[in-house]
């Protein structure tokens, strides 16, 4: 029966399987749900984290000392290992997803060092943030939000209404604003 199949097949590769990835499986029982959980788990499908360190491994890339054939190669594997979890579709609102993604890639991956905490926290997120959503999650734990603010003058202006405000509402009663 299928059943006995499953079983014999399952033990397989239980058996074919690092004791550590097997110490993750131990509470699933049959050869599809084995199968779903590893590929969520090691796949790269949906997985942002895996997407950006393609791209970043993909639009960086070197010869350095290797040959030109082997150069080409090495590109070329990234190139199609890139393509596997953003696969060419007609579903248009799909397309558009991963281009979302790649833009909050490529942003994330322009920041420097000091936004590596964020960056990991939004590349190891279950679901893609839009990259509004991105730029505004970084700016809230951004150290630069004030100074980002004074570069444009936001701030500067804001607080200086405040401060002539304060003052007017001394001086016999008027408000002083503008």
């Amino acid at each position: 029966t299928w059943l006995r199949e499953d079983a014999r097949i399952f033990g397989q590769l239980l058996n074919s399987m690092d004791n550590k990835i097997v110490d993750l499986v131990t509470h699933i029982d049959t050869v599809k749900d084995l199968w779903s959980y590893l590929s969520v788990l090691y796949s790269g499908h949906n997985n942002l984290s895996r997407i950006y360190d393609l791209s970043q491994q993909f639009y960086h890339v070197t010869r350095q000392e290797r040959s030109l054939t082997q150069y080409f190669a090495d590109f070329k594997r990234m190139y199609k290992e890139l393509n596997s979890p953003l696969p060419i579709t007609a579903d248009v609102k799909q397309m558009q997803g991963q281009r979302e993604q790649l833009a909050v890639i490529s942003f994330l991956g322009g920041l420097g060092p000091e936004y590596e905490s964020i960056q990991s926290q939004i590349l190891g997120g279950m679901e893609v943030a839009s990259l509004a959503d991105t730029f505004s999650r970084v700016l809230r734990v951004s150290c630069e939000t004030t100074q980002d603010f004074h570069v444009h003058g936001n701030l500067g202006d804001k607080s200086a209404l405040a401060t002539q405000s304060t003052r007017g509402s001394g001086r016999g009663g008027q408000s002083g604003s503008l």
